[in-house]
């Protein structure tokens, strides 16, 4: 199961709600995982927690700056999550997904790439790596940022994070999760509350759902009517081409 938090979520044209703004002044203060519906709009939590807690990242490091940095799962949301914080923050943004152009032992290209981007996103696995060989430090991260952070168990690479980085750094970076699901797989609702304090556990954070419960899944509802609009209007475009299409051959044999 996966919450797809950027795919079905479009916040060019959107306005902050209020329980949007609720949990995003509860995030400045402490760790929170965003446990809410898909379409609901946790991306733009991020955004706004991103703005709030902005100041630190756009001084260079050694001035003690420091990096807001996005772990997400696949290629797509990377490339996905970029454009979106692209379209909405004057920050300069870049994302890494491919694991081929990864050079572990280019102590200088890494230093430079920290230092020139205020927000990098990463594939959990390659941001692991570079913590690993020592070439960034979760010291120098001010917002931790775990889309789909239900993945954050056993030994995946968003748990290993936590357990073998953050909990060892001596100044510890905010962490946001955004997840619509607690657990990953199909658990019994009794176990689901076990799953709950396990992934608060492993995140160092709390599990927080907007008091608003109405206006979440009134919100939520007219997103996904709008996506599934869309994709309806996507669709008879798609067979309207087929059709003239089927005329246009037509009109070639007629003519032949």
């Amino acid at each position: 199961m996966t919450s797809n938090t950027i795919p079905d979520e479009n916040i060019s044209e959107f306005s902050p709600r209020s329980y949007q703004t609720e949990i995003m002044e509860q995030a400045r203060s402490k760790n929170l995982i965003v446990c809410l519906p898909t379409g609901s709009g946790k991306t733009y939590i991020a955004v706004m927690l991103i703005k709030e807690l902005s100041p630190v990242i756009r001084r260079n490091l050694d001035d003690g700056g420091k990096r807001t940095i996005l772990i997400v799962k696949t290629k797509e949301l990377a490339r996905q999550h970029c454009k979106t914080l692209n379209d909405h923050l004057d920050l300069k943004i870049k994302s890494y997904s491919g694991s081929s152009k990864i050079n572990l032992s280019d102590n200088n290209r890494w230093k430079i790439e920290f230092e020139t981007n205020q927000i990098l996103i990463f594939i959990a696995q390659i941001f692991l790596n570079l913590l690993a060989h020592n070439l960034f430090s979760l010291d120098k991260v001010n917002l931790l940022i775990f889309d789909e952070c239900h993945h954050a168990i056993g030994d995946d690479p968003y748990a290993l994070i936590m357990k073998k980085h953050y909990n060892s750094c001596l100044h510890h970076p905010r962490i946001l999760g955004l997840t619509a699901s607690i657990s990953g797989q199909k658990i019994e609702p009794k176990r689901l509350q076990k799953a709950a304090k396990e992934l608060e556990e492993i995140l160092h954070a709390r599990i927080e759902t907007g008091s608003n419960r109405m206006e979440i899944t009134e919100n939520s509802l007219i997103r996904n009517a709008m996506r599934k609009q869309q994709w309806i209007n996507v669709l008879r475009n798609i067979e309207k081409l087929k059709k003239l299409h089927s005329i246009d051959q037509k009109l070639k044999e007629m003519v032949k």
